[in-house]
């Protein structure tokens, strides 16, 4: 009876052990996303290379809502996109569509006559990855001023159809 009980205590205590070990050595993993920042180009000039159809794609998306892209949406995006002839008409289409829908990451009016110098800055950063030249911050700024009808959603588009926009 003694060495039963004496038996069963060591598996207990042995189980209870076992459990112990298992339970209190494990590495507690923390996952960490950083935001890497990007360097600017200083000048349209140093960019060369033309982004793929898919990288085009994905760069508009992602810099218009601020977020990435579905496979999915990539798919049917670059479907409709390779499967018209003329490129320029679907890129059109392409971003009117995505800068009209509700979630799309645009400032409104009164944020960008609010502060005009800083929204051409941010828009040619966030866009071309690079700041505007002087020329460029006064041409925008001074069109912004002098008309009144011209919206955040004109300036995105102007940006998003550039030549330089197709290159990185």
């Amino acid at each position: 009876m003694v060495t039963s009980l004496i038996k069963t205590w060591r598996v207990l205590a042995f189980l209870a052990l076992t459990v112990a070990l298992h339970t209190s050595c494990k590495k507690d993993v923390i996952t960490q996303y950083q935001i890497r920042d990007v360097a600017l180009y200083s000048s349209a000039s140093e960019k060369k290379n033309l982004k793929s159809d898919e990288q085009f794609i994905s760069i508009m998306y992602t810099d218009i809502f601020e977020k990435s892209i579905s496979n999915e949406q990539l798919l049917s995006m670059n479907k409709a996109y390779t499967s018209i002839g003329d490129k320029s008409l679907i890129i059109d289409i392409l971003i009117k569509s995505l800068l009209a829908d509700q979630s799309a990451n645009i400032p409104t009016i009164a944020e960008m006559r609010a502060d005009p110098e800083t929204f051409v800055q941010d828009t040619y950063k966030r866009f071309l990855v690079r700041l505007p030249s002087k020329q460029e911050e006064w041409f925008v700024t001074n069109q912004i001023a002098n008309n009144n009808k011209l919206e955040p959603i004109d300036i995105y588009y102007a940006v998003l159809t550039s030549e330089e926009y197709r290159y990185y």
